[in-house]
């Protein structure tokens, strides 16, 4: 994780923007579910760190590529427990992402894995809550964020504590799957990366809408 805290120049009203990249592999969504708590544990520690709010008010954006899918798991078809721990702020031990749950087979594993860590308990967000900035403008995530060869889905999102904390005002309208050629990969063509940029305008409590830029790597 990175982060860095901004400070407006006029009324000195801070806000902490955070980026991260999580592990990739579909079939191991435990590994990214246990990143995604320790991530939120980081950011709650920089924010106490700086002297700021870390519960629904922390003026804080989260950003980056989180490979969590919304739904769609390859897996078990559901969302992914890291989408899943920082939407809603907790995972319990029979999600089927938890390290406890054992994971069924799927389509390239011949067999399924035990549990990683049968008595992990309930893994949460640290009292962090946040939404997706696209959700909260258009009423649900993106189709896609990235688009591959062999692979289109939404991976990358631009979270927020909300209207307590930071508010979404607008954001940056993405190509839809759609638009794209078929079979064209989002890499080639006018787009530089094989994730789409995403951007969202928000609006600290009490403060000015200021622009937030999810740049793909």
């Amino acid at each position: 994780m990175k982060a860095d805290r901004l400070a407006a120049g006029q009324t000195g009203q801070q806000l902490v923007v955070a980026t991260t990249h999580l592990w990739w592999d579909p079939t191991t969504p435990e590994l990214k579910l246990v990143q995604a708590a320790l991530l939120c544990r980081a950011t709650k520690t920089v924010l106490a760190k700086w002297g700021l709010p870390t519960g629904p008010d922390a003026p804080l954006v989260l950003c980056g590529d989180f490979n969590s899918q919304p739904r769609g798991s390859a897996v078990h078809g559901g969302p992914e427990g890291a989408y899943v721990l920082l939407t809603t702020g907790h995972v319990p031990p029979d999600h089927p992402d938890h390290p406890a749950t054992p994971k069924p087979p799927i389509l390239w594993a011949r067999e399924g894995r035990p549990p990683l860590s049968p008595q992990t308990p309930t893994l949460t967000s640290a009292g962090l809550r946040l939404v997706s900035a696209y959700e909260q403008v258009g009423g649900e995530e993106l189709p896609c964020t990235t688009i591959t060869g062999t692979f289109s889905g939404t991976l990358d999102y631009i979270f927020t504590t909300g209207a307590e904390g930071v508010e979404v005002v607008d954001t940056l309208q993405l190509p839809l799957p759609e638009h794209m050629p078929v079979g064209m990969p989002c890499a080639k063509g006018p787009w530089p990366s094989d994730h789409f940029a995403m951007c969202a305008l928000v609006r600290v409590r009490g403060g000015a809408a200021a622009p937030v830029a999810e740049r793909p790597s």
